[in-house]
C-alpha cells in the first residue's frame, strides 16, 4: 500500500491501516463551511462542485471519527497537520481545536497569509495550519532552527486548474521538511489533486494517499506519474 493513492472514502482506507504505522498525517480536510466552488475553467454554474462531509451538519460527527482514526494510525512521536478555515470560518476550526484539546497535545495553530480571495467586505486572506501529537511527553520531529508561528512568504494558488483548494506544492513542502524526515510515512486522507503526496515523492519520503472522487484521484495519478518521467 505505500507509496500509492487510493480512490476510495478515507475512513474505509484507515480501517485497513496498521496501528501506529503513519509518521505524519498531512492534509487539507473538509472546511464545515458548506464551501461550493464555482468551477476550476469555468463560473458557470453547472461546473459547480460541493465538497463532500462539508456541511456543518455533517462535519460535527465527522471530524470527531476523523481524529478517533488519526490517533490510532499515528506513531507516537508522529505529528498530525491539518490545514482548516479561517474568516467565518473560524468557528469550525474552534470546535476542532477543542475536540484535539480532549484527545491530543495541539504544538501550533500557524496562520497561512495566502493573498486576498473572494469575499465580501473582508476578503478571505488567510487558513488556518493545525499541528498536533499525539501526548504532551512524546517528542515530535521538528527540522531547522527557530520560525515565526505564521506563512507569509508562499502565495495561494490563484487560478488552481486541477482542484479548486489546491495547495502550493512549496507550501505543503516545508511543512514537509519540516516535520518529517526522509523514509517517513506520510498519509493523505484527502489528496485532493496530490500535492502533498508529490511533495512527499519530491523530498524522499513515502505516501499513502485517498481520494474519492475519481477525477481527482486520476489528477494524482497523473501527477505522480508526470513525476517519475521527471516533468512536474
Amino acid at each position: 500500500m505505500i507509496n500509492t493513492v487510493i480512490n476510495d472514502d478515507c475512513f474505509n482506507v484507515m480501517f485497513d491501516l496498521d496501528f501506529n504505522s503513519i509518521d505524519a498525517v498531512i492534509s487539507d480536510i473538509p472546511y464545515g463551511i458548506a464551501y461550493e466552488t464555482r468551477g476550476t475553467k469555468t463560473r458557470s454554474q453547472d461546473k459547480r462542485e460541493s465538497v463532500a462531509n462539508d456541511k456543518p451538519e455533517e462535519f460535527d460527527g465527522f471530524y470527531k471519527d476523523m481524529l478517533l482514526h488519526f490517533k490510532r494510525i499515528i506513531k507516537p512521536e508522529g505529528v498530525i497537520i491539518l490545514f482548516t478555515a479561517g474568516g467565518t470560518g473560524i468557528v469550525k476550526t474552534a470546535q476542532l481545536i477543542t475536540e484535539i484539546d480532549k484527545n491530543f497535545k495541539l504544538i501550533q495553530c500557524i496562520p497561512w497569509l495566502k493573498r486576498p480571495g473572494m469575499g465580501g467586505n473582508y476578503r478571505s486572506s488567510y487558513e488556518v495550519i493545525l499541528i498536533f501529537k499525539k501526548d504532551n511527553n512524546l517528542k515530535y520531529t521538528f527540522n531547522g532552527s527557530q520560525r515565526k508561528n505564521y506563512i507569509d512568504n508562499i502565495a495561494g494558488i490563484s487560478k488552481a486548474d486541477r482542484h479548486a483548494t489546491e495547495k502550493p506544492l512549496a507550501l505543503m513542502e516545508d511543512v514537509i521538511k519540516t516535520h518529517t524526515n526522509k523514509g517517513d510515512l506520510v498519509f493523505d486522507p484527502f489528496a485532493g489533486s496530490g500535492s502533498t503526496l508529490v511533495a512527499a515523492k519530491n523530498l524522499g519520503r513515502n505516501y499513502i494517499g485517498a481520494e474519492l472522487i475519481e477525477k481527482h484521484y486520476k489528477t494524482c495519478l497523473e501527477r505522480l506519474s508526470e513525476k517519475k518521467r521527471g516533468l512536474l
